[in-house]
C-alpha cells in the first residue's frame, strides 16, 4: 500500500470520527422534572362502602410522551427541548389522580386498573389537551388543561357519570419554572373538580 494511499485512509477516519462525534454528543443535558400538585384537605364525613379503579389515561401521540409540549400557530406541537417531564404524560396523571383522590379519606380504596382491586367504580381518563399554548410569540403561553372522565359501576358496565374538565393558567414569562407552576396550578384546580365531581357521583349512585 503506497504512502500517500495510507495518509489519504487516514484522513478520511478521523473526518468519520469527528462526524460520530457530533452525531452522538447530546448538547445540553435536558432537565427533568416532577408536577407538584396541592391535595384537597381530609373530609370529615364517613367512607363509602366503595373501592375505585383509575385506568391509565388515554391521550394522543403528542400528548402521550414525558415531553412538555406547546402549540404553535394554533396548530403546531413542539416539544421543549430544555425538560420533559419524569414519566410519560399518562402514567403521571394517573398516579395525580390516585393520590388526590385517596386523600380524601371517603372512599374505602383506590388503586390502578392493573392492581386487581375487587373495586366497585371504575374511572377513565380522556386527556384532551396538556400542553402550553402559545396565542403569540411576543407573549408567555398559557398552561392548557383539558380531561373528559367517566365514572363506571364495574358490575353492570354501565357508565354512571361524565364529566368535562377545562382549566387554564397563563404563564407569567417564559421559564421552566413558571411552566411547571403553571401547570401545577392548573392540576390542582383540576384535581379540587374531580375530587367534588367523583365523590358526589358515587355517593348518589351508592344512596349515601
Amino acid at each position: 500500500m503506497s504512502r500517500i494511499f495510507r495518509v489519504v485512509i487516514v484522513c478520511l477516519s478521523i473526518v468519520a470520527c469527528a462526524g460520530c462525534a457530533g452525531l452522538l454528543d447530546p448538547g445540553p443535558p435536558i432537565s427533568q422534572v416532577i408536577l407538584p400538585v396541592r391535595m384537597p384537605i381530609a373530609e370529615e364525613a364517613d367512607r363509602m362502602p366503595a373501592q375505585l379503579l383509575v385506568s391509565r389515561p388515554v391521550t394522543d401521540a403528542a400528548t402521550g410522551t414525558d415531553r412538555i409540549m406547546a402549540l404553535m400557530n394554533n396548530f403546531e406541537v413542539r416539544a421543549l427541548d430544555s425538560a420533559k417531564w419524569v414519566s410519560p404524560v399518562p402514567a403521571m396523571i394517573q398516579s395525580l389522580l390516585i393520590d388526590s383522590l385517596e386523600s380524601t379519606r371517603r372512599l374505602q380504596g383506590v388503586g390502578r386498573e392493573e392492581s386487581g382491586m375487587n373495586a366497585t367504580f371504575r374511572l377513565a381518563t380522556d386527556v384532551r389537551r396538556f400542553y402550553l399554548r402559545y396565542e403569540s410569540a411576543d407573549r408567555p403561553p398559557t398552561a392548557d388543561v383539558a380531561l373528559v372522565l367517566g365514572l363506571t359501576e364495574i358490575r353492570s358496565g354501565k357508565v354512571v357519570a361524565r364529566k368535562l374538565i377545562f382549566v387554564e393558567q397563563p404563564c407569567s414569562e417564559n421559564s421552566v419554572r413558571e411552566f411547571v407552576a403553571a401547570f401545577s396550578q392548573a392540576m390542582s384546580k383540576a384535581l379540587a373538580q374531580i375530587n367534588e365531581w367523583v365523590l358526589e357521583s358515587i355517593a348518589e349512585k351508592i344512596g349515601k
